[in-house]
C-alpha cells in the first residue's frame, strides 16, 4: 500500500494545473511581448479581485462586425448561458478602428457617454503613437467604471 502512495504522489503532482484565459489576443503584432504581458497581468489581476473578465483584441478582421465580436465572445465564454461580466476592447489599425463590446449583462449600466469617456481616456496617447499606453488608459477606465458602476459577483 505504501509503495502504491509513493507512486501516486508524483503522478499528482505533473496534473496541468487549470489553464489561465490570457485575456490579450495581438493578432496585429500592435503590441510588444513586454507590453502584451504587462496589460495582460493587469487584466488577470482586475479578473481575479472582481471576477469581471475585461479583454482586449487586435486583429486585421472587420471589429465592427456582430459577426466577429460574437465569435470572440464564444472563444472565451462557449457556454451560450454565460452569465460573466465581459468588456472587450477591439482594435484594427488597417481601418484605425477601436472598438468597445460588452456582455448583454452591461446593457442596461453602460451609456453611449461611458464608452465614449472610456475611449477619450487613451485618444491623446493613440494620437502620438504610443498604442501600449492608448490601450491600457482606456482598459484602466472600462476597469474603474465597472467597479464603480456594477455589482461584484463572486
Amino acid at each position: 500500500m505504501k509503495l502504491l502512495l509513493f507512486l501516486f504522489i508524483p503522478f499528482v503532482s505533473t496534473l496541468p494545473v487549470a489553464a489561465q484565459i490570457v485575456l490579450v489576443e495581438d493578432k496585429e503584432q500592435l503590441f510588444t511581448t513586454g507590453e502584451i504581458q504587462r496589460i495582460d497581468s493587469m487584466l488577470q489581476q482586475f479578473h481575479q479581485r472582481t471576477g469581471y473578465y475585461v479583454l482586449l483584441s487586435t486583429d486585421s478582421a472587420d471589429i465592427n462586425a456582430k459577426s466577429y465580436h460574437n465569435s470572440l465572445f464564444e472563444l472565451y465564454f462557449p457556454d451560450s448561458s454565460s452569465t460573466n461580466f465581459v468588456l472587450m476592447l477591439l482594435m484594427n489599425r488597417k481601418h484605425s478602428n477601436i472598438n468597445i463590446r460588452f456582455s448583454k449583462n452591461l446593457m442596461s449600466d453602460l451609456s453611449e457617454r461611458d464608452l465614449i469617456e472610456m475611449l477619450n481616456a487613451g485618444l491623446p496617447s493613440f494620437q502620438q503613437r504610443k498604442r501600449a499606453e492608448g490601450a491600457t488608459l482606456i482598459l484602466q477606465k472600462a476597469m474603474e467604471y465597472l467597479e464603480r458602476r456594477t455589482p461584484i459577483k463572486n
